[in-house]
Formats: C-alpha cells, sequence, structure tokens
C-alpha cells in the first residue's frame, strides 16, 4: 500500500500551491480523500492507483503544460467510485468542481480539471490534435495494463475483488469484452513514452488475461 504520510504530504504541498493558506480546506479534502479511497471496498481504485498517477507525473512535469491540474485531476478522478454505477466519473468531476468553487479556484482551470476527469470514462475517445496533457493524463490511468506480469497479476486480482459481489458467469465475459476492445485499438497509450515504455507489455498482459478469461 502507498504510505499516507506521503500521500498527506504531497496533497498538503499541491493545495499550498493552488489555494495558498487554505490550510482548514486541504485539511478537510484529505479526510475526504482518506473517507473514499481508504474504504475497505476499494482494491483497486485506491491510494495506490493515485500514488502511481502521481508519480508519473512528477516524473514527466517538465514536457507538461500544467501538470497541478494534472494533480488536481488525480485526486479526484475516482473519488466516486461504485462498481455498479455508470456515472462514476461525472459524479467524480461535480465533487471536483465543487470542492474548487470553496477555494474561489479559476473557472478556466477548474473547467480543465472538470474535463480531464470526465474523459476518463472512455480512454480511445481522444483526437490527436487534443491536448498534449489530457493523452499524457489518460496514459497515466490506464498505466497499470503496461506492468510487468507479476503486478499486472496483483492488478487482475484487486478488480476482481471489486467486482467480488458479481459471479463469475457475469464477470468474466464483461471483463473479457472490455479488455477485448481495448486490445483491439492500434494503440492502447497515446503518447510517444508510454508507447515505447509500456505498449508491447500491455498488449501481452491483455492477450494473457483474455485467455485466462475464455
Amino acid at each position: 500500500m502507498a504510505k499516507l504520510e506521503v500521500l498527506q504530504k504531497s496533497w498538503i504541498e499541491l493545495a499550498h500551491r493552488v489555494a495558498p493558506g487554505k490550510t482548514n480546506w486541504a485539511a478537510k479534502v484529505w479526510r475526504e480523500l482518506q473517507k473514499h479511497y481508504g474504504h475497505k471496498s476499494r482494491h483497486y481504485h485506491n491510494f495506490d492507483h493515485l500514488a502511481a498517477m502521481l508519480t508519473l507525473i512528477d516524473q514527466h512535469e517538465n514536457q507538461l503544460d500544467r501538470p497541478d491540474l494534472l494533480r488536481l485531476a488525480v485526486w479526484f478522478h475516482d473519488i466516486i467510485y461504485r462498481f455498479t454505477a455508470k456515472d462514476n466519473e461525472e459524479k467524480s468531476a461535480v465533487r471536483a468542481l465543487e470542492r474548487l468553487s470553496e477555494i474561489d479556484f479559476p473557472k478556466e482551470e477548474a473547467e480543465v480539471v472538470n474535463e480531464l476527469i470526465l474523459r476518463t470514462k472512455d480512454h480511445f475517445q481522444v483526437r490527436d490534435d487534443e491536448s498534449s496533457d489530457l493523452q499524457f493524463f489518460l496514459d497515466c490511468d490506464l498505466g497499470i495494463l503496461g506492468v510487468g506480469e507479476e503486478a499486472y497479476g496483483r492488478y487482475m486480482k484487486a478488480i476482481r475483488k471489486e467486482y467480488r459481489l458479481v459471479p463469475d458467469l457475469l464477470y468474466k465475459p464483461g471483463r473479457r469484452k472490455v479488455l477485448q476492445q481495448y486490445a483491439a485499438q492500434p494503440w492502447i497509450f497515446r503518447t510517444p513514452w508510454f508507447r515505447e515504455h509500456h505498449e508491447e507489455r500491455a498488449k501481452l498482459n491483455l492477450a494473457r488475461e483474455i485467455r485466462a478469461l475464455s
């Protein structure tokens, strides 16, 4: 598990940059983040997922136009998550706008965060001429697909735990259909760095899991 104190420090530092002097707001939102991402039902959509995305953003910060907006989107993008719901992204985006409105965050920048979160609903409806920040953000969200075989195995188990109430009879064909849609894409990742470092492994991971579900 990601170390909470490290993540808390990361959140507080970000909150200080985007809302200087708003220490009460930063603390309140941190408690809310803990409540959601630390919930016992979260086996994948949890702090570990956020930590992985934030690490990638930190590593590539110099290539991003507005890295702090991406960081804000990371913190809020799965704050609302129910495996049975189809509007998690919309509700998470609304929550982000609500919290940012509390600090009079610039409207244009809040809309960028809102759009980033909403676009995680379908990672492949992205045009080549769209923001490079958006494309990198979506690649970060899918980064788990390109990890090593052992880490991917843990991811598979975590996702199954989140859907533990769904019987195999329904889970396996549903999961297989989603993975096949990913595998059918010309490219899983949008950005050159992800394609160079993770595309081949992601295709192998998807193929392996699809076989296991068949």
